[in-house]
């Protein structure tokens, strides 16, 4: 894993694995610039409702903050957007699935 803090979130590009960034935790707003897979360090259990708002994916964490994740939603031309998955480093990758628009 590039980044193991608890909480924080790597940016990996879906057409090639790279790492685009790395971004700290208590970051509100995160604009996606392409197809990406958003991995947070963390579980899926920290999540308390995922939301839809046009193109963009909001967490409202169970901590009281809340992460926006601009353009999570654009596709490609195959109809592919971006990924979330949750690794906490100890137990196996959680991808999470949203339905289609």
């Amino acid at each position: 894993m590039a980044n193991s803090v608890a909480g924080s979130v790597d940016i990996i590009s879906r057409q090639n694995g790279a790492l685009i960034s790395e971004v700290a935790g208590n970051q509100a707003v995160v604009t996606l610039n392409g197809l990406s897979i958003v991995r947070i360090h963390g579980t899926a259990e920290s999540v308390a409702s995922y939301e839809r708002q046009g193109s963009d994916l909001i967490l409202r964490m169970k901590d009281g903050t809340t992460v926006r994740y601009q353009n999570f939603f654009i596709t490609d031309g195959e109809g592919h957007y971006s990924e979330l998955v949750f690794d906490d480093g100890v137990n196996p990758p959680v991808h999470e699935s949203f339905p289609a628009a």
